[in-house]
């Protein structure tokens, strides 16, 4: 299956197989796994160049299911049948699409207590990327390298102590 990573709010092309040439009729149908509803179906006949169909929220432009505003809730498996019907034999092809949605990365920095009166502590964290992506470093004022890590957990701290926490 292929898997394909998308942001909220995004526009997503899930792919399918391209329509045969030499096919007059050709059905094509989308279906969630998890649930095994027909999310889309389609029939493309090339000699009008028409298609018919239903489909929610979603449209198709041969080759792709295209789905606009992305969602938390599109994330999950896909599988797309495209059918030859005319001319005969029928001719069928599947594929499996995996889609991943996930949020606008975010960073938040907070200030903690850092154990006693003298130090404190801070947090810098991140939601929304890749952990493998992620490198935490901390400057002071655009100079000096106070710290540089990779974190798995996308969290990153420096414990500052006086006289140097300002």
């Amino acid at each position: 299956a292929e898997f394909i990573r998308a942001v909220k709010g995004a526009t997503v092309l899930l792919p399918c197989h391209s329509i045969p040439e030499d096919s007059e009729q050709v059905s094509i149908k989308w279906i969630n796994r998890a649930t095994s509803k027909t999310i889309c179906e389609w029939i493309f006949n090339k000699m009008t160049e028409s298609s018919t169909g239903q489909c929610s929220r979603f449209t198709f432009n041969r080759t792709s299911l295209i789905i606009e505003i992305v969602q938390f809730s599109d994330s999950g498996n896909y599988s797309c049948t495209t059918t030859r019907i005319i001319p005969p034999p029928t001719v069928e092809n599947s594929s499996d699409v995996k889609l991943q949605v996930e949020a606008h990365p975010s960073l938040s920095l907070q200030k903690q207590n850092g154990g006693n009166d003298s130090c404190i502590l801070l947090l810098c964290s991140l939601e929304g990327l890749n952990p493998e992506l992620v490198n935490f470093t901390w400057i002071r004022e655009g100079r000096g390298l106070l710290n540089s890590s990779t974190s798995y957990d996308m969290n990153s701290s420096l414990l500052l102590c006086k006289p140097n926490w300002s």
